[in-house]
């Protein structure tokens, strides 16, 4: 087994949608890293296992300015400095596309993508003056092809691709050294995926249909996205902006 690495030790990250799944591995390997982290979430806990003394909790309605906000100046106040920012919090509701209420669509962009367009806003707004940082968009592979179940959540994903390169590029040119990028997972075994296959009452069913659609022969695991997010937040990727990384078992390969 290789020696861990401490790529993180002295950064600060806020890590958004940190209750669970993917976002909850995030602040695991920020903390096994030596970062300070802050996580957020709509309601207020994370996993006790996530308990550190780098670690703060921060409640925070990424659909809110305000919140946003105070949620980053929560991380001045207790760290000075604001390194890193992950916008992983989203929501994935099911559905054609006739059945999808023009509530819904403004909710599934207002938390998918308005959220993540105010995040970061008020990252980059905090970075610039510190000598830069960045900043990781939680995507999705349907944010690059789509999905007739979930035109909405395919269009908000769109959107953080597209936001991504135009903040990556505006970072560049204003010589902010703010580097923004995006990571588009496959399916991965979370709650995202495993309550509407439970719901179906077919879990084995679904599942084996979710890993047809993958070549390497699984589904992903939310280590699987976190390995990824660090690296792309780590100087190890200090040339990279304005990308997007798939994290999907060669689904879009095909």
């Amino acid at each position: 087994m290789g020696e861990r690495l401490m790529r993180f030790v002295g950064k600060t990250v806020l890590v958004t949608g940190a209750r669970g799944g993917i976002g909850a591995e995030i602040v695991r390997q920020f903390l096994n890293e030596g970062a300070l982290v802050a996580a957020t979430d709509i309601a207020h806990a994370v996993p006790t296992e996530c308990e550190n003394e780098r670690l703060i909790h921060v409640p925070l309605d990424v659909c809110s300015e305000t919140q946003w906000a105070s949620a980053v100046a929560t991380v001045l106040t207790k760290w000075k400095k604001l390194d890193v920012l992950v916008n992983n919090a989203g929501r994935m509701p099911f559905g054609d596309m006739e059945s999808i209420s023009l509530d819904q669509w403004r909710s599934t962009h207002a938390i998918n993508l308005e959220g993540v367009f105010l995040g970061t806003l008020a990252a980059i707004n905090t970075m610039k003056r510190s000598g830069g940082g960045a900043i990781v968009n939680i995507s999705s592979i349907l944010g690059i092809v789509g999905d007739p179940r979930v035109a909405d959540y395919s269009s908000a994903k769109a959107g953080v691709r597209n936001f991504t390169k135009s903040s990556a590029l505006d970072c560049a040119r204003k010589g902010y050294g703010v580097r923004v990028n995006s990571i588009h997972p496959g399916y991965i075994r979370t709650g995202m995926i495993l309550k509407p296959a439970a719901d179906a009452g077919d879990i084995e069913g679904k599942m084996e249909t979710g890993i047809a659609k993958h070549p390497i022969g699984r589904l992903g695991l939310p280590e699987d996205v976190a390995n990824a997010v660090l690296f792309l937040a780590s100087d190890q990727a200090s040339f990279i902006t304005g990308a997007e990384l798939p994290v999907d078992g060669g689904y879009l390969a095909q």
